[in-house]
């Protein structure tokens, strides 16, 4: 028996979250799709197998972390995309009913189409962006989870850093940045464009903490606000990477607003590190 499993722990953010439990000395499991060393392998999408898994594990607390991330992925394969963040989340949200299990989901961002002019909060609805896959997968997957009894819903803003190993590297924003500007090319970067740039390493720690303090409900968890350009000069200067950064005019059907508001996440004295603390912590293994 384990108190917590999580799924799709080979991921970026799944990976974090094991280590962080790991650390604690905390009984838990990780799964993944594919044969990982040290994690059960289990298809979320197909429910008998989804279901044997829970009933021969027996978790306390399972924690989502699994998903197809990003809107060119989605929008590649959208069938995968709806099987894998929407149905899954549906079957799994069902068995946490029928088997008394608290569910943290981790959600995005992206569940928000980017026209307001204020950061969101946590009130704030999600939005469905007609063509983007990735939005409407997410969207939908918040809605079954949701009906489970006192479950957890984490929108992470943009990440950055590794996964399982500094090979590992991500969110997608800044494995792409950092692949370009290394090879002394440009990156373009949208004039104004705000986001919360959030340590992967520091989501794994969140979460620990909120099953710690028995968190209920959603919540935006993310690093402070920066904007894209200044994120990009300092990924530059801190890994002494070759590239320029280019500003752009933000195109007219881009999310404009990526920007979370984390007054909720500061008041439970949740701390994440800034920018510039967590580029630090990665120059060991970025910095050419």
């Amino acid at each position: 028996m384990v108190n917590i499993s999580v799924i799709g722990a080979s991921g970026l953010v799944g990976s974090n979250v094991l280590r962080a439990a790991s650390e604690l000395n905390l009984p838990v499991e990780g799964s993944s799709l594919s044969q990982k060393s040290g994690l059960k392998q289990l298809d979320i999408t197909d429910y008998s197998q989804l279901k044997n898994y829970i009933q021969n594990t027996k978790p306390e607390t399972i924690v989502n972390c699994a998903g197809i991330v990003g809107k060119e992925a989605c929008n590649k394969e959208p069938g995968m995309a709806v099987a894998v963040n929407k149905t899954a989340v549906e079957y799994l949200s069902r068995l946490c009913i029928e088997n008394g299990i608290k569910l943290f989901h981790l959600s995005t961002v992206a569940v928000h189409d980017g026209k307001k002019q204020t950061p969101y909060v946590e009130e704030d609805l999600p939005t469905l962006i007609d063509g983007n896959w990735y939005n409407i997968t997410k969207v939908g997957a918040e809605n079954f989870a949701l009906e489970v009894p006192s479950a957890v819903i984490l929108r992470v803003g943009d990440t950055y850093g590794y996964g399982i190993n500094p090979e590992h590297i991500g969110g997608s924003i800044f494995k792409w940045a950092y692949e370009t500007l290394k090879k002394g090319n440009n990156v373009p970067a949208f004039k104004g464009l705000r986001t919360n740039q959030t340590l992967l390493s520091d989501v794994g720690n969140v979460v620990m903490h909120l099953i710690s303090e028995g968190y209920e409900g959603i919540l935006n968890i993310g690093g402070n606000t920066i904007e894209v350009a200044e994120f990009f000069e300092k990924m530059c200067m801190s890994f002494n990477l070759p590239g320029n950064i280019e500003l752009k005019d933000v195109p007219s059907n881009y999310q404009a607003n990526r920007e979370l508001g984390l007054t909720k996440m500061n008041l439970l004295g949740i701390k994440m590190h800034d920018v510039q603390e967590g580029l630090e912590s990665l120059i060991q293994y970025y910095r050419i």
